[in-house]
């Protein structure tokens, strides 16, 4: 495959991620109106870890087992010296064990809901620093 096609490839790739993200943002959304904080818990965390996988996939990185995150995210805390990638991550990590253990009570899902859409615009932030970077390097 040459360069171009590889470019195009992973473009589609990220665009992909980008796309599963944001249905799954949609939906953690309208489970979280209905009050199924279970399913809001797990199609949230889908988004994060979605967008994870896009920013990964600009340094054609591809993450495919649960504790591939954890290790992307620290390194990438690490590179742009900022804890607070890794250090949320492993708070948000409670969405994904919500679904499975629904331990989160209900009255405190609100909170972890707020913080969780935070730091997905904080990953959407990055990702966009990331794809305007990539960008300009390939411009050169």
């Amino acid at each position: 495959m040459d360069q171009k096609s590889q470019r195009n490839n992973n473009s589609e790739i990220i665009s992909n991620y980008i796309k599963q993200r944001d249905e799954y943002l949609q939906n953690a959304e309208t489970f979280y109106g209905k009050h199924k904080y279970r399913k809001s818990s797990e199609m949230l965390w889908g988004a994060i870890t979605q967008t994870i996988k896009a920013i990964a996939a600009i340094s054609g990185i591809r993450i495919i087992k649960h504790n591939e995150f954890f290790d992307y995210i620290k390194a990438v805390s690490s590179e742009i010296e900022n804890e607070y990638y890794y250090s949320e991550f492993l708070k948000i990590n409670d969405l994904h064990r919500n679904f499975y253990d629904e331990f989160i009570p209900p009255d405190s899902y609100d909170t972890v809901y707020r913080e969780a859409l935070k730091y997905l615009e904080k990953l959407n932030e990055l990702l966009e620093e990331r794809i305007i970077e990539k960008t300009k390097s390939l411009d050169k």
